[in-house]
């Protein structure tokens, strides 16, 4: 993907007008009785050729630095396999067994867009101090940067205590005398689900930029597009750049940033995956935020070309009723799609009240038969669709039935005392 200037040089003989060419192309037209382009508008097109080439000349720096989609790595890589190809370091890694399930801290498996996701698994309080990234060294001196991924983060991902930060992860810049300071990528705020998306430096004090507000994050279960561009701006300056944009929508634009940066200033390294947090734990089940088509560009890289990230409409009239002792039937309203519904997930909970999040079942139709229940039982339910992107919308209402009492299999009891009259 890397654009050579030496591809788009035009040698001489490829670009200079003959007379000799000219001439013989002229009679060529005469005898064919074509239009005759004058010598006039001969220049004239060459002039629009050659404005052509320097626009294009203008660009021969932009190129592609590092990319990363996750499916040349063996699925079910983790932290305490050798380090894959391209990336410089890993952090630390620690594993875990929960509840029969064993993570570690970060993983490469299946679940990704095309194929594997790089996951960064968390729960409970033994993990808010560790860091779960890849690391990046640039090999060139590049002040600006623009970093394209793709993140998943689960709708239940949650943190308990105040929270105050859970950081992604940061770029440093530095001279070839080492480090000087990090720019980094944080979501703030007293817990996750309210937490900011925030850009910040390490230096001079360090400055906070909202540049995704905690409403508009995504925390859905779906895969969305982000892209952060960072320039660094000149020696005691305001004019370092910071630009969001999630799914190909500008969210943020700052031009007027002080990073405490200066002109003999380069980025580092940068790196994907989240780190430590200040809450005191997470929520106890595993949850990963998972991360796919990483990209490291000194130009906008944007969304996949025709990649599909919207979501299908909420399920809606939601309906269940006992048909049995062990059936319940659903029905509910179809959702809409831009692209098409490819089915349902069905989730239950047993008892009145509850919230139902585990999922049971999945129908390509806008009803289901639950069956196989107990007696005289309350059961919860709601649905949720999903398309071929792997987009799932809310969670629809929830609708309640008690199944019916068992039949009765009992006899009477034999008659007694009988009197022959």
């Amino acid at each position: 993907m890397k654009i050579q200037n030496s591809n788009l040089k035009m040698k001489n003989n490829n670009i200079k007008l003959k007379n000799t060419s000219l001439c013989r192309q002229s009679r060529q037209r005469k005898r064919k009785d074509k239009p005759y382009m004058s010598f006039s508008k001969k220049i004239l097109l060459f002039n629009i050729i050659s404005l052509l080439f320097i626009a294009v000349s203008l660009n021969a720096d932009a190129e592609v630095i590092f990319s990363e989609n996750f499916d040349g790595i063996a699925d079910g890589w983790n932290c305490t396999n050798p380090l894959p190809p391209g990336w410089t370091s890993s952090s630390a890694c620690a594993c875990e067994e929960f509840e029969g399930i064993t993570h570690c801290g970060h993983e490469i498996t299946s679940g990704g867009i095309t194929g594997n996701s790089f996951k960064a698994w968390r729960h409970g309080s033994g993990w808010k101090g560790l860091f779960s990234v890849l690391n990046y060294k640039f090999s060139n001196n590049y002040r600006e940067i623009y970093t394209r991924w793709y993140m998943k983060i689960p709708s239940d991902f949650s943190t308990n205590g105040f929270m105050n930060y859970l950081k992604l992860w940061r770029m440093r810049f530095g001279t070839s005398s080492g480090n000087s300071g990090e720019v980094y990528f944080n979501f703030n705020g007293s817990s996750f689900a309210t937490a900011n998306f925030e850009i910040g430096n390490s230096v001079c004090p360090p400055v906070w930029h909202v540049v995704l507000p905690s409403a508009e994050i995504p925390r859905d279960d779906n895969w969305h597009s982000w892209e952060v561009r960072v320039r660094l701006g000149t020696t005691g300056n305001s004019d370092s750049i910071i630009q969001m944009w999630l799914d190909g929508v500008l969210k943020y634009s700052n031009t007027a940033v002080n990073l405490c940066v200066n002109t003999e200033h380069y980025f580092t390294s940068t790196e994907v995956g989240i780190g430590n947090t200040g809450a005191d734990s997470f929520q106890a089940a595993w949850r990963a935020i998972e991360f796919d088509d990483y990209v490291l560009s000194t130009t906008y890289v944007g969304p996949i070309a025709g990649y599909d990230t919207t979501l299908p409409s909420v399920p809606t009239n939601l309906s269940a009723t006992a048909i049995s002792s062990s059936q319940i039937n659903l029905s509910w309203t179809a959702s809409t799609d831009n692209v098409g519904v490819s089915g349902y997930q069905i989730y239950r909970c047993q008892g009145s009240g509850c919230n139902p999040t585990t999922q049971i079942a999945t129908s390509v139709n806008n009803s289901y038969s639950d069956t196989g229940l107990t007696p005289s039982t309350t059961y919860v339910y709601s649905v949720a669709a999903y398309d071929a992107a792997g987009n799932t919308s809310e969670l629809s209402a929830t609708a309640t039935a008690t199944t019916l009492p068992p039949p009765d299999t009992t006899p009477p009891a034999a008659p007694r005392n009988v009197t022959i009259l």
